[in-house]
This record gives structure tokens, sequence and C-alpha cells, in this order.
């Protein structure tokens, strides 16, 4: 449902940007969800921003992507 409303949004918006700055932990099915975001804006051209200093595993892990 999540991924569904923001697939949606993005058709609409010139950049997608996620503050993460009050997160405190994510599971992989959250960074799996974030990744296919983040590919899908590439895919369509958009910009894509993850701001704040929220959980380091999201900065982790698609550092290591």
């Amino acid at each position: 449902m999540l991924l569904n409303y923001f697939t949606k949004k993005i058709d609409k918006k010139k950049k997608v940007t996620l503050n993460i700055e009050n997160t405190n932990e994510i599971d992989k099915n959250g960074l799996n969800a974030i990744e296919h975001l983040i590919n899908l804006a590439s895919s369509k051209k958009k910009n894509s921003y993850i701001v704040g200093g929220g959980c380091k595993e999201i900065y982790d892990h698609f550092q290591l992507n």
C-alpha cells in the first residue's frame, strides 16, 4: 500500500526526497521499499535524495549498493 502511494506520487513530482530524521530503525522490507522507489525515480529521470540524521542503516545500505 505504501509503495503504491509513492509510486503514484513520483509521476507528479520533479524530485523525490525522503527525510529519515525521526527514523530509529528499519527492517529489510523497508530498505527494499526505499530502494525500489529510488530505482523507480531514477528510471523516470527524477532525482532522489535521502536527508536527515536518522537511521544509519539506511545510509549504510545505499553506500554499499
